[in-house]
Order: structure tokens, then sequence, then C-alpha cells
């Protein structure tokens, strides 16, 4: 998804769901850093032949996740979301919920054909994350990024009871 669901739909959606102001921030912060700290390349999409654990597989499904039927983004955000309970650092979320963003902007074999060199995007198909075009995926988004922060204060709640 674009810099603006990743950042300011996450925060919205983080402040509805029952974060305070801060968390917010951190969880959309973390969202939009995931892009820069873990870039999907062709070297790491090539890598994603061989493992599901490459930056490829943090917006892309990872071809051995893909043929082994397991969604690499949804290994993400699994993995992110109980970080997130065991350590209490919410920009956790923030990393899982970029993976379960991307899950819905970067679908079929178009969402494979972006092609960067050095950094530099020479093929790249946008339409994908703009929530104008695919509202159908942007609204998807929306509902399991609430899901995801809701699973979580339930979660931190239930343990601060126990």
């Amino acid at each position: 998804m674009r810099r603006d669901v990743h950042y300011q739909t996450t925060y919205s959606l983080a402040i509805e769901a029952g974060f305070d102001p801060t968390e917010a921030e951190q969880i959309a912060a973390a969202n939009k850093k995931t892009d820069k700290d873990y870039p999907a390349t062709v070297l790491s999409g090539l890598g994603s032949l061989f493992s599901s654990v490459t930056n490829y597989s943090r917006h892309f499904n990872a071809i051995k996740s893909r043929l082994l039927g397991k969604d690499s983004r949804d290994k993400w955000a699994e993995y992110y979301l109980n970080l997130a309970l065991e350590t209490g650092d919410v920009s956790r979320l923030g990393q899982g919920l970029h993976s379960l963003q991307d899950k819905h902007a970067h679908q079929g074999i178009l969402a494979q054909t972006d092609v960067s060199i050095f950094g530099k995007k020479i093929i790249a198909t946008k339409w994908r994350d703009d929530p104008k075009i695919n509202r159908e995926g942007f609204l998807r988004a929306q509902r399991e990024t609430s899901q995801y922060l809701q699973r979580f204060l339930r979660s931190r709640a239930s343990k601060n009871n126990a």
C-alpha cells in the first residue's frame, strides 16, 4: 500500500481501536519505515525461491511460501504480533501490519513486476497501491488492520488481567 496508507490510515485505525496517540504514532511510523528498512529487490525476490525469510517476503508472497500454500506475509504478521505481545513493543505491530496491508495491494502476477537497480525503480506497477483504483484491496487491508490491532489489545488485556 502507499505510504499514506501505511502511515495515516494505520494511525487512524490504531486510534479507533483504542491505542493512545503515542502508541498509534509508534505503530504507524514502524509500518511506514518497513519499506526503508526491508526493501524488496529483484535479488531478494530470487532469494525467495530458496527461503521464505527475505525482504521480498515481507511485501510479496515468497515463491517458496507460495509453493507450500502459506502466504509469507501472513507469517510475518503473526511473527510480529507475537513479538509485540512478548516484548510490549507496539512498533512491532507496525512491522506486522506492513506485510498484512501489502498482501492486499500486491496480488497477482503484475505484483511481481517491480524491478529496481541500485534502489531506483525501472519498472513499477503503481495501480495496486492506489486506494482509488484498488478500492477492494484497500478496504480488505483496512478491515484486517483493525482486526489485527484488536487481537493485540485483547491479548494484552488478557495477559495483564492474568
